[in-house]
Order: structure tokens, then sequence, then C-alpha cells
């Protein structure tokens, strides 16, 4: 069975739910809030290590996604 896999859309929807601020959320993974931007308006690619770092921080699980493949 495919697994399900978090996008950039996922993790937008995510921070949303999560209130938390996107600079607060860039400071704790590490980017600048600019480039957190970027990624979670599809303007930068999501890279995995970024995705995971995302989901840590937000400490979520959707739905058991994994992150992209490196």
């Amino acid at each position: 069975m495919a697994e399900a896999v978090a996008t950039a859309a996922d993790l937008r929807a995510l921070v949303a739910r999560s209130r938390m601020a996107r600079y607060q959320l860039a400071a704790r993974i590490g980017l600048h809030p600019t480039t957190l931007g970027m990624i979670l308006n599809e303007r930068r690619p999501l890279s995995a290590d970024v995705a995971e770092r995302v989901l840590a921080a937000l400490r979520a699980d959707v739905d058991g996604a994994t992150v992209p493949s490196r």
C-alpha cells in the first residue's frame, strides 16, 4: 500500500491549525521566516529534511504521512 506524503499544502494546514507564528516555527527549525514562507507557499521545493523538521516542531502526524524521499 502506498504511504501518504506530507506536501507543502499539508504542512501549511498544520501550521495554520497549530496557530504558531511562522517566525516562531522558522526559529525552531533553523530557517529564515521568508524561506519557510516560500517553501510553504510552494515557491521553493520542500525537502525531506525540512518536512521532518516542521513535523517534529509541530509534534504532528499527518494521518501517518511520511516525508518525501531524499
